[in-house]
């Protein structure tokens, strides 16, 4: 079953760390060099690592991380996102992935 998410906005503010950013954060997370966005029926270059919540009840209010390509991480985007099946979440939390004991949060 797919993910379905809302983008958050207004996280210019959080920064990480990692070679590339974001999206970096989540190539090294998912252990994926994915060159597409990861929302369902887009096939542009991924070019920004998007924060995204859940919007689904069943699953945590966590922030998580995904391929997004500029178009589809833009702020009119305010509905629910459908993702791609096979794509891996990578936990935007820092001290559960690149920052923590080695032992990256991920959904996959």
């Amino acid at each position: 079953m797919p993910y379905v998410v809302k983008n958050l906005f207004n996280t210019k503010d959080y920064k990480c760390s990692c070679q590339g950013g974001w999206l970096g954060h989540w190539r090294t997370g998912a252990g994926s060099q994915r060159e597409t966005c990861s929302v369902a029926k887009c096939s542009n270059e991924a070019t920004v690592g998007a924060h995204v919540i859940f919007i689904d009840k069943r699953r945590s209010k966590e922030w998580w991380i995904a391929p997004f390509c500029h178009t589809c991480n833009h702020p009119n985007m305010t509905g629910p996102i459908t993702l791609n099946r096979r794509i891996t979440l990578v936990s935007a939390n820092k001290s559960k992935s690149c920052e923590g004991s080695g032992n990256w949060k991920i959904i996959v």
